[in-house]
Formats: structure tokens, C-alpha cells, sequence
């Protein structure tokens, strides 16, 4: 093998060297500087889009308290106005439960009046019918006729010491 024979190391050497010399020159010249601007680039841009990341997560968080601030006004509305028609609800209640009770006692009276009046008129009623009944019992038993007026009076006494 030629490349282990020592007459031609001083060539080989030479190649070598000069081989990785230009290749050096062309990574250290062109090469290179290509790829650290690129990381550079890169990185630029991995720092742009963090700071941007950043930004929009305080921006999201800024909204996000916002929102939550709205809502929390919302509830708070949301609660007095729920307040406020119960205590409408409530209220009316009350007046229509007026309205009724008063409307009710009303009735009352005015049933309780006719009921008077048709106790009176059936206590009227009744005496006439005990009257012409004793009348008659009176007359058939006893076979004597009595003054209705006398009759009357007797009714109407014991009827006011019963009822």
C-alpha cells in the first residue's frame, strides 16, 4: 500500500495540510458565519416569540380579570335585581291578600246580615206556625177557643227566653 510507504509522506503531508487548511478557510469564512447568524436568527426569533408569548399572557390574564370583574358586577346585578322582584312579588302578595281579605269579610257580613235576616224571618215563621198549631191543638183537646193575641205573647216569650 503506497500510503504506508514512507518515501511519500512528505507529499501526503503536504496534501493533508493543505487540504484541511482550505477547508478551514472556507468553514471559518463562509460556513460558519452562515450558521451563527442563523442560530443567531434563531434565536432572536425563539426571543421575540417568548417576549410575545409573554405579552399575550399578561394581556390574557389582564382580560381574564376583566372578565371575571363583569361577572361578578353581573351577579351583583343580577342578585339586587332578584331582590328587588321579590320584594315586588312580595309586596303585591300582600295587597292582593288584603284585597281578598277584605273582600271576603264583606261577604261575610253581608251572609252573616241575610242569615239574620232569615232567622228572623224563620223565628217569624215559626211562631205563626206555633201559634195556629196551639190554636188548633188547644181547640181539638180542650175544644175551647183562645185569643190569638194571648197565644202570641206567650210564644214570643218563651222564644226570647230560648233564643
Amino acid at each position: 500500500m503506497p500510503q504506508f510507504d514512507p518515501t511519500w509522506y512528505a507529499s501526503q503531508i503536504f496534501w493533508v495540510l493543505l487540504t484541511f487548511s482550505a477547508l478551514f478557510f472556507v468553514m471559518t469564512r463562509f460556513i460558519v458565519p452562515k450558521l451563527s447568524g442563523t442560530i443567531d436568527e434563531r434565536d432572536k426569533k425563539i426571543d421575540n416569540d417568548l417576549k410575545t408569548a409573554e405579552q399575550l399572557k399578561t394581556e390574557a390574564e389582564h382580560a381574564l380579570a376583566e372578565y371575571q370583574k363583569a361577572i361578578a358586577a353581573a351577579n351583583e346585578r343580577s342578585k339586587e335585581t332578584l331582590a328587588q322582584t321579590y320584594d315586588q312579588i312580595i309586596q303585591t302578595m300582600k295587597e292582593k291578600e288584603k284585597a281578598f281579605t277584605d273582600k271576603m269579610n264583606e261577604k261575610i257580613a253581608e251572609s252573616e246580615k241575610v242569615l239574620q235576616a232569615e232567622k228572623k224571618q224563620a223565628v217569624s215563621s215559626l211562631k205563626n206556625v206555633s201559634r195556629v198549631l196551639t190554636q188548633d191543638i188547644i181547640k181539638k183537646l180542650v175544644d175551647m177557643n183562645i185569643d190569638s193575641k194571648d197565644i202570641k205573647q206567650k210564644i214570643s216569650s218563651l222564644s226570647e227566653k230560648n233564643l
